[in-house]
């Protein structure tokens, strides 16, 4: 005799009908626009036994269920129902943001090299006047002492 796991939760009972509607409407979307799961249609090839009108039907149920596993492995339900053109733009995003970031990151580390590099080598031309100067006033003085 089996017992059940109080603590396990069927998936059934975790998607609502309306939600596994949107998975079927999606299902029959991507296969208007011929967005198909080929791994998955050839399972269905298989099941059908070479019968193109059950490969269909057993298509469907097979990637709604896939669509299941995804959301049991933690997928969001929205992620699933985004059409292609949506996900690939929300890949465009991230692409931009990681090159916005890039960018930045390049900047700040092209602009502490300059800081050091100005920094590194001090100026020391206001020095060297200076001390001719000192030397210049030395000497006349030097030569003014001697005359008298």
């Amino acid at each position: 005799m089996a017992f059940r796991n109080p603590f396990k939760s069927d998936i059934k009972h975790l998607i609502s009908k309306e939600a596994e509607n949107a998975l079927y409407e999606k299902a029959a979307n991507d296969m208007d626009n011929n967005i198909i799961e080929k791994g998955i249609w050839t399972k269905a090839f298989a099941k059908a036994e070479g019968d193109k009108t059950k490969q269909e039907a057993y298509y469907i149920e097979l990637i709604v269920e896939h669509y299941k596993d995804l959301i049991r492995a933690g997928e969001e339900l929205a992620t699933i129902l985004a059409t292609e053109e949506e996900k690939r733009y929300k890949q465009e995003v991230k692409i931009q943001q990681e090159l916005k970031r890039q960018q930045e990151e390049q900047k700040i580390q092209e602009e502490s090299k300059r800081y050091n590099e100005n920094n590194e080598h001090f100026d020391y031309s206001g020095y060297v006047i200076f001390v001719i100067i000192f030397i210049s006033v030395l000497m006349i003085v030097a030569s003014l002492g001697t005359l008298q």
